[in-house]
């Protein structure tokens, strides 16, 4: 993976105009000098839906399309007056999470970065678009909340778990670390049910923190936590230090126990009041990957 962000994706849906996250986003793209991607969908059902007046039906289609076009124009030239680089606005149709993670794959997007209103909860048995880009992204994918209204991230929590990909999401936190000039602080936190991880808990914390000294990245270590409840833990301790992002791993994993409760991202998501970087999970290998890879693989008898 490259970890220089080069390319930015901001998807928009109009519903509401949030002159600071389009600042922010501007203030991110500049100091990595990357190009800026914004993106519409208009979700196909709603190109159906149409109106009766003067008994003739009316479809609404042409004239969201059109609305579409006008506002990303709009967005276009105001992030041009913001931003030094170049700056590219489309609309698509379809759904919203599948059109943004096809968008982000067709043209090379190191980072996705969102606005978003949390709802404190999940909202009933249907998962955000939010959420489903988050958890279907292979680039990472930043959330800003709307209240937030700093452009720099100066102080930077990065939470030390058991899960695949977490020396990966260092190489990705490092750049925009050294681009913030922030410090980086460092915690370990597992389950109560793994208590034999702690020195590998804490061989990490050691390598990881050489690793962002050798980088001149200023860095804060805590104590090794255990924790019934990770995610509340991780968001505690960034509001007790007053972090500016907090970069998390995604577990999307759930038991069946568990099923109609939030996972560890969705509750990050929901829940969490400040800027999150969210890094892609490790793809996991496919049946014919782990075929191949047998070093005697079984024939079919």
């Amino acid at each position: 993976m490259n970890n220089a962000i080069k390319n930015i994706l901001i998807p928009l849906d109009f519903t509401r105009r949030n002159e600071k996250f389009l600042n922010i986003a501007a203030a991110v793209a500049n100091r990595h000098g990357a190009k800026v991607h914004v993106l519409n969908v208009i979700p196909i059902s709603l190109l159906g839906t149409g109106s009766v007046s003067s008994g003739k039906f009316f479809f609404h289609g042409n004239a969201m399309i059109e609305s579409a076009e006008k506002q990303l124009a709009t967005y276009k030239m105001v992030m041009r007056k913001i931003t030094n680089e170049d700056v590219i606005a489309q609309h698509a149709i379809g759904s919203v999470a599948t059109q943004v993670l096809k968008y982000s794959k067709q043209k090379n997007i190191d980072l996705i970065l969102m606005p978003v209103q949390y709802p404190k909860r999940r909202p009933g048995f249907i998962s955000s678009n939010t959420y489903e880009i988050i958890a279907n992204s292979a680039v990472p994918v930043m959330t800003i909340p709307e209240n937030f209204n700093k452009e720099k991230f100066e102080k930077i929590l990065f939470p030390i778990r058991n899960v695949k990909a977490v020396e990966d999401k260092l190489q990705s936190v490092m750049p925009i670390a050294k681009k913030n000039k922030a410090n980086v602080r460092l915690v370990a936190i597992d389950a109560f049910d793994r208590k034999s991880n702690i020195r590998n808990l804490g061989n990490k914390v050691q390598i990881f923190s050489e690793k962002l000294h050798n980088s001149e990245i200023s860095t804060i270590k805590e104590d090794l936590k255990f924790s019934l409840e990770p995610h509340n833990d991780i968001l505690a301790i960034g509001d007790e230090n007053n972090s500016d992002l907090i970069a998390v791993n995604v577990s999307t994993e759930k038991s069946f126990t568990q099923l109609f409760k939030n996972n560890f991202t969705e509750n990050i998501v929901y829940k969490s009041k400040r800027p999150v970087l969210f890094f892609p999970k490790e793809e996991e290998a496919t049946p014919a990957q782990e075929y191949v890879a047998m070093p005697y693989p079984m024939m079919p008898v």
